[in-house]
């Protein structure tokens, strides 16, 4: 009988060491499935921001009213960029369209200029496309 009890505890012994272990890899896969949930995010975030930061390639040259020529280098796109009120001469040489206003606001588009074109449109602010 002593042996059957011996024999008892070894094997209950065995079952709670392998139960320590299993809980222990619970506890780790759910700290790996963390770490990898934050740095897919974390990725996925970043990327998202990148592509939203573009830039058109290039200058986006404006005269102002008292003549001085003034330019925007690599602006960036899709953003509503005021210019010099009266400003009357431009000249794209970014590689993107560029759509002038004549509010400050980009509420009201009076003239589209292509890369590499000018335009003597009366404008107040500019978007790249």
């Amino acid at each position: 009988m002593p042996e059957l009890e011996k024999t008892r505890d070894r094997l209950c012994s065995t079952i709670n060491r392998a139960r320590r272990a299993n809980m222990t890899n619970k506890i780790y896969a759910r700290r790996y499935g963390r770490v990898a949930a934050v740095t897919v995010s974390t990725i996925v975030v970043v990327v998202g921001l990148c592509g939203n930061a573009q830039a058109a390639a290039g200058n986006f040259l404006y005269t102002s009213p008292d003549g001085i020529v003034r330019a925007l280098v690599d602006p960036p796109s899709s953003k509503c960029i005021s210019l010099a009120p009266g400003t009357r001469a431009v000249t794209n040489k970014t590689d993107a369209p560029a759509h002038l206003f004549c509010s400050a606001d980009c509420a009201k588009q009076v003239a589209a200029i292509l890369p590499g074109e000018s335009s003597t449109a009366l404008a107040q602010a500019v978007v790249l496309a």
